[in-house]
């Protein structure tokens, strides 16, 4: 990162670092790692480090003891078991194996999970399985507002109380509560859970301890005979207004020169003027043997692509590009786009850079993407986190 990491972020990126080195001879011995723990079996619970062990391969077995904070566990397929609170996106974009927190969870655990197990043990905060595509979650303990927000699949069992909004915006999956849930707002159904349905979810969650009772409700997507409701589609175009802002109070006198490169970073990625073109695959613009003008031109531009990388592409990161992250050792650096990830405060954003830069041998370059009408809170965030550059996208506003 261009900016100063602050301790916290330093001893997190340590851990990972430290846990990267060491998984792949763990999986073959089948061995436990451990985070908070000496090496005689003293604990040291951490306390606030956050982006810890993201992208967990199947066969990782990871414990963990302390405070954590943010973005824990991202996109794992590996096991993951925490005695602690954990702060918000534990969770995240889980692709497989199982994760257990003992404690309390932030915000937004689970968010985007595409299979595997979340078991939480004393409750959640607010928009638990925020945009779930698949797997299950289990939760003891109260929940905050709007479980299930934007889910499109998979199935969340509660034990517990949940507060406003239960299934807000829910088009796909079904949320077992047993407990006290209020009325659901339009488009969602609560109804009791039908005798076939019981034995389902019982049979999918396996663990004793966990089974539904038969007088739990269910929450469904749709009127009342449970039609699914239609996923939003995505954005469109949505890099087509993308632009670079003069800060200049005067306009340029006729004759003035003009740079018409922009230097990103402190091995500088050179950004051609005035725009950063955007395409989904990186591959395609490879030169390969081609030695012809346009294509050596294009293999000479730097790109924002979601995937495939070259190594002066700028990945974007986002709810799109989950599958690409791990490429980012391959890019010149990384675009986060706010706009296609949940709502994040600095402490999460700082988590966020946790995970990427542990992802790589050498800090990325970062640069952050919003609508324009949050151009201010960009631009600070941005100077906050030492960021590359600022970027705008203009279709919204």
């Amino acid at each position: 990162m261009a900016g100063e990491a602050t301790p916290l972020m330093e001893r997190s990126i340590g851990i990972n670092r430290q846990l990267a080195g060491a998984l792949d001879t763990a999986i073959e011995r089948n061995a436990i790692l451990r985070i908070g723990w000496t090496a005689d079996g003293s604990e040291v619970p951490k306390d606030g480090e956050s982006g810890l062990c993201p992208f967990l391969p199947d066969g990782a077995r990871v414990r963990a003891l302390g405070r954590l904070g943010p973005w824990i566990s991202t996109g794992s397929s590996g096991s993951f078991d925490h005695r602690g609170d954990a702060g918000s996106m534990f969770g995240a974009v889980l692709q497989g194996g199982r994760l257990l927190c003992e404690g309390h969870v932030g915000h937004m655990a689970g968010w985007s999970m595409r299979g595997g197990t979340i078991v939480i043990e004393d409750g959640c905060d607010d928009d638990l399985g925020a945009s779930m595509h698949d797997g299950l979650i289990l939760v003891r303990g109260k929940l905050g507002k709007r479980v299930g927000n934007d889910m499109r699949g998979g199935l969340i069992v509660v034990h517990g109380d949940v507060d406003h909004d239960p299934g807000s915006g829910m088009h796909g999956g079904m949320i077992v509560i047993d407990g006290r849930c209020p009325a659901p707002g339009p488009g969602v159904t609560m109804r009791p859970l039908s005798a076939a349905e019981l034995k389902d979810v019982n049979a999918r969650i396996e663990d004793p301890t966990w089974q539904v009772p038969a007088d739990a409700v269910c929450l469904v997507p749709g009127g009342a005979e449970g039609t699914p409701t239609e996923p939003r589609p995505p954005r469109a175009n949505a890099m087509s207004g993308l632009a670079l802002m003069p800060t200049t109070p005067f306009p340029l006198l006729p004759g003035a020169s003009v740079d018409t490169t922009a230097l990103l970073g402190t091995a500088p990625l050179a950004l051609p003027l005035p725009v950063l073109p955007h395409v989904k695959n990186g591959e395609r613009l490879r030169a390969k043997r081609s030695k012809e003008d346009v294509a050596q031109a294009l293999a000479e531009q730097p790109f924002l692509v979601d995937e495939a990388p070259r190594a002066i592409d700028m990945l974007r990161i986002g709810e799109g590009t989950l599958e690409a992250w791990p490429s980012l050792p391959d890019a010149a650096g990384a675009v986060i786009d706010l706009g296609d990830l949940p709502p994040m405060d600095p402490e999460s954003l700082e988590a966020l850079l946790v995970l990427l830069t542990s992802m790589c041998e050498e800090a990325p370059e970062f640069t952050l993407l919003g609508d324009a009408g949050r151009v201010g809170h960009l631009h600070r965030w941005a100077a906050q986190h030492g960021m590359a550059a600022a970027f705008m996208d203009l279709s919204k506003r």
